[in-house]
């Protein structure tokens, strides 16, 4: 598994495409974990929000040879999600329209996503809960030093940092070489990691998702 950093910030705006896997939306009980601050130090941000709870989920896979490894994927009732290979990509959309016709879910919310192996549509409904809506201002994948496993990657299970000071601690990090890196290119990371992580940074808005 590899490293993946994010800049998140609560927001009062819903977001366009709503994802069901608490992407752009936290809620209590739910999806707040792993936090080093309580639930209330986003007070500013908390508000009932439209949650999508997917009630089918359609997956097309792209290469008939996968179907049964990508069906052991997800280990899921056949009442909750279908399979489907349909060799012309351009009928997909079609083929979701005739699916959700036909089972009458044709008014219901569509999320669509795409994986290398196979593209997915979720049809949901809303539910109303208590929770704030968030979005992603930075990401970085690679080129951080032992220093920074040895602070984030701890045993407390606490992995969304809100501290200005674990910013910039992260920011002193990014000094990491690939075989294949010039100054140059990491010079242009920390640079990157300063205007996306640093720069953006708000008190009682933001926090670093560290994902190892």
């Amino acid at each position: 598994m590899g490293l993946d950093i994010y800049h998140y910030k609560a927001t009062l705006t819903k977001p366009d495409n709503l994802d069901p896997f608490y992407e752009d939306y936290i809620i209590l009980e739910e999806s707040y974990n792993g936090f080093d601050v309580n639930f209330v130090y986003f007070k500013d941000y908390i508000q009932t929000v439209e949650v999508p709870n997917a009630l089918r989920t359609l997956i097309f896979v792209k290469n008939h040879d996968d179907l049964d490894e990508v069906k052991d994927f997800f280990h899921r009732e056949a009442d909750e999600y279908d399979f489907f290979f349909e060799p012309i990509f351009e009928n997909i959309d079609s083929v979701v329209d005739q699916f959700r016709m036909q089972n009458k879910l044709k008014e219901l919310f569509l999320h669509r996503w795409e994986a290398p192996k196979w593209i997915g549509f979720h049809i949901c409904e809303y539910e109303r809960k208590i929770g704030f809506y968030c979005y992603v201002v930075g990401h970085q994948r690679k080129g951080m030093n032992k220093r920074f496993y040895g602070h984030f990657d701890n045993s407390d299970r606490i992995n969304c940092y809100t501290k200005k000071v674990d910013f910039e601690y992260a920011l002193s990090c990014v000094d990491f070489y690939w075989d294949s890196d010039s100054e140059e290119e990491v010079g242009q990371r920390k640079k990157q990691f300063k205007t996306d992580f640093l720069d953006k940074y708000e008190y009682r808005r933001s926090w670093m998702l560290c994902s190892f």
